[in-house]
């Protein structure tokens, strides 16, 4: 018995890889209409590309899906975000902000100990004992 993927390839021979809804429709024995039914309501698994009027799908993608190897992908929320989901992002946006500052913090500080090592050497000679660096307080 033939795969799926060569069964679908029997019926829509390659050079295009995709299908459109309408070859979906007609392998998997649904109407048309039902597949953009689901899609409105957000119930679609199958993987589809695209957005609009032209969707589709590859078909390795359509026969991994009939075959159930396909794990099912999560439709595309709609709306906006929910407020825990916000809250999420601005914590990591903060979380990633602060890190960036204690690292330009480190540099500045490295950067302004080895400015003051410089300057120890130079003087080295000319003032018998400068005190060691130490951190500036913000």
């Amino acid at each position: 018995m033939s795969s799926t993927l060569e069964q679908i390839e029997a019926l829509f021979p390659s050079p295009p890889l995709t299908l459109t809804i309408e070859q979906i429709a007609e392998v998997i024995g649904v109407a048309r209409q039902t597949i953009y039914n689901q899609l409105s309501l957000g119930k679609c698994s199958l993987p589809l590309n695209g957005r609009g009027g032209r969707r589709t799908a590859l078909k390795s993608h359509i026969a991994a899906w009939l075959d159930g190897t396909l794990p099912d992908a999560k439709p595309p929320k709609r709306g906006r975000p929910k407020n825990s989901e916000r809250l999420r992002f601005c914590r990591l946006l903060v979380k990633e902000i602060d890190q960036l500052w204690q690292r330009e913090l480190r540099l500045e500080e490295a950067r302004q100990k080895e400015q003051y090592d410089q300057l120890k050497e130079v003087l080295h000679g000319q003032i018998p004992s400068l005190p060691e660096y130490t951190k500036p307080t913000l």
